[in-house]
């Protein structure tokens, strides 16, 4: 019975190891009504295309207009709940009317961004942030 669940345990982990890279790219398409920035470009309202489908795993955001492109590296973050395996949303970070993207999740993986100097700066000088989640269907 010992055997036959470490077996069970092994198999189990296996599929969540070997499932992981293929969930790990990101696809998803967004309507954003606000304006936002990541890193130290910024970018308009607007319809977008968010991917991570380049061998060295960068981000790329374009609009749907293709006018507006970038490029970013993320940092993997832990996975969130199995739970939310179907789930697609952004995080934001929100100063008044300025909103940095943060977080990208799609498929309970996520990639945390890079904090533009505008945010470090509002941060340093007191200003206090809210947390918007944009869930993506």
């Amino acid at each position: 019975m010992r055997k036959a669940a470490q077996q069970l345990l092994l198999a189990f982990l296996g599929s969540i190891m070997f499932s992981a890279p293929a969930q790990a790219q990101i696809s998803l398409s967004v309507t954003l009504p606000f304006a936002f920035q990541v890193e130290e470009i910024k970018f308009p309202q607007g319809a977008y295309l968010i991917k991570q489908d380049t061998p060295d795993k960068k981000i790329t955001i374009r609009s749907q207009k293709g006018r507006e492109v970038g490029l970013f590296a993320g940092s993997p973050l832990p996975p969130q709940s199995v739970f939310e395996r179907d789930q697609t949303w952004l995080v934001f970070h929100r100063y008044g009317d300025k909103y940095f993207l943060s977080e990208i999740w799609s498929h309970h993986l996520g990639q945390l961004m890079t904090t533009s100097s505008a945010e470090k700066q509002l941060r340093e000088s007191g200003a206090k942030g809210t947390d918007v989640r944009v869930n993506v269907k």
